[in-house]
């Protein structure tokens, strides 16, 4: 790999501990995985939704890709700011159709995948993130 793109990505630790959850979106079951490292950061995420070869699935893997990108880039911002900004930018994001009632309305893949993120981040670290 160039040393230029490892210094932008920074290096994966060769082992990562992670969850792994399920969650329902409008567009079907989304598996969402979340490795962190040894001092608990969020290193990246894996989405799985639909069939290999589908465009859902496409999509779930590019968001899962620039999802992990962001947050192993070397950056000034805290991996807590960095995980704050992506809730932010994905929670509340509307689609065509959306599931559930009230607060436990799912507005879109993304809004999906923002509150699991959210829910990991604020259970493990047993604190509120800042947006």
């Amino acid at each position: 790999m160039d040393t230029h793109i490892q210094q932008i990505k920074g290096i994966r630790p060769e082992q990562l501990s992670g969850a792994t959850y399920k969650t329902q979106s409008p567009n079907g079951v989304i598996f969402i995985t979340i490795n962190e490292d040894a001092e608990g950061n969020i290193c990246e995420v894996f989405l799985n939704s639909g069939k290999n070869g589908s465009d859902i699935m496409a999509i779930a893997d590019a968001l899962g890709r620039m999802i992990s990108l962001i947050l192993r880039m070397q950056s000034p911002m805290s991996n807590e700011e960095r995980v704050g900004h992506i809730i932010k930018e994905l929670k509340g994001l509307g689609g065509s159709r959306h599931i559930g009632f009230g607060k436990e309305t799912i507005k879109s893949f993304s809004d999906a995948v923002a509150k699991i993120l959210e829910r990991h981040y604020t259970t493990h670290k047993r604190i509120t993130l800042k947006s």
